[in-house]
């Protein structure tokens, strides 16, 4: 007898780097032995259930993840779903953290190391004028001295 052999393609691919991004995800938000917990299931950040009970479903919204990108949450307050997911290099997620400092100057709004590579001043220079409560001129200042 001629027997007719379909399979259906799986996405699931346990040992891919996409399901680790998964599981890493949901563990981050649900699993309070995950040393990341604390900075998001503690504060109530979710996955929507579409990607929380289907590995595939969040594999059809996002995708392989690009080269040199990783998981972001546009709004960092936010769940992860796709309306408030992308794939972000590291600068991008550098600048969507919940403890960056923006400081606006002129019209131009960056955060503290950005103004810092800008301005070619330290870090902790601008973190510590900042502290002293300067004006912004002063803080950016490569001239002003404490």
């Amino acid at each position: 007898m001629n027997q007719l052999n379909i399979t259906k393609p799986v996405k699931k691919r346990c040992y891919s780097q996409i399901y680790w991004i998964w599981t890493a995800m949901k563990s981050r938000c649900y699993n309070p032995n995950n040393p990341r917990y604390k900075y998001y299931g503690a504060k109530s950040i979710n996955v929507c259930d579409r990607w929380r009970y289907s590995f595939d479903n969040f594999y059809d919204d996002m995708g392989d993840k690009p080269e040199g990108m990783s998981l972001e949450r546009k709004n960092n307050k936010g769940d992860y779903e796709l309306e408030n997911c992308k794939w972000a290099t590291f600068k991008e997620q550098s600048l969507n953290k919940s403890n960056n400092i923006w400081l606006v100057y002129r019209g131009k709004k960056c955060v503290i190391a950005e103004w810092a590579r800008i301005r070619g001043i330290g870090k902790s220079t601008i973190r510590e004028r900042l502290r002293c409560g300067l004006t912004i001129q002063k803080i950016l200042s490569s001239q002003h001295r404490i």
